[in-house]
Order: C-alpha cells, then sequence, then structure tokens
C-alpha cells in the first residue's frame, strides 16, 4: 500500500501534517501500532484534548490497514482493531460531555 493513495492517510496529512510525518516514518516498523495507540489513549494528565472523531476514526482505520500489510508485529499483542474502539468510543463520549 502506498501512503499517497490512503484516504485516511490524506486526511490526515491534510489536517494533522506533523502527526502524517511520523506515521510516514513509521510506516511498515513495528513501533507504528504503539504510536497510534499513544495518540489515541489519554495520558492521564488531562492535557490532550482528543481527536475530531474523523481524525480518530482515520487513524483507526489506517491502523487496521497496517496490521493487514505488516501481520508479523501484532503476533503477541492485542490487536488494535480490539483496543482502540473502546478509545475512539470513550473520547467522543468524553468530548460530548464538555
Amino acid at each position: 500500500m502506498v501512503l499517497d493513495d490512503n484516504p485516511n492517510y490524506l486526511l490526515i496529512n491534510k489536517e494533522l501534517p506533523r502527526i502524517a510525518g511520523s506515521l510516514r516514518t513509521l510506516w511498515g516498523c513495528a513501533e507504528f501500532d504503539e504510536f497510534v495507540r499513544n495518540l489515541l489513549t489519554e495520558s492521564g494528565d488531562g492535557a490532550r484534548s482528543g481527536f475530531p472523531m474523523r481524525i480518530a476514526q482515520a487513524l483507526f482505520r489506517l491502523a487496521e490497514d497496517h496490521e493487514a500489510e505488516f501481520p508479523q508485529f501484532s503476533r503477541g499483542r492485542a490487536r488494535l482493531s480490539e483496543v482502540i474502539p473502546n478509545y475512539i468510543r470513550d473520547a467522543y463520549h468524553k468530548r460530548r460531555a464538555r
């Protein structure tokens, strides 16, 4: 897969080019899923305000694409696709509660 043809990557790149640059650098590396997990999880200090839902969904879909293309990096770990939907749901509810 070429990231420049991926609509989820293109959306992230348009709205968050710095994060997109990191995603591009980590594409095809074992560290990719950890980077996305860290983006989508609350840091615990309340410093993060979260992403708009369309960006969180694009990150999730991009993580799914990465898992499909590089399954060797998911062995022995919970797949992002099993974990991230809970983070997206929780983030959505937190934003609506404000």
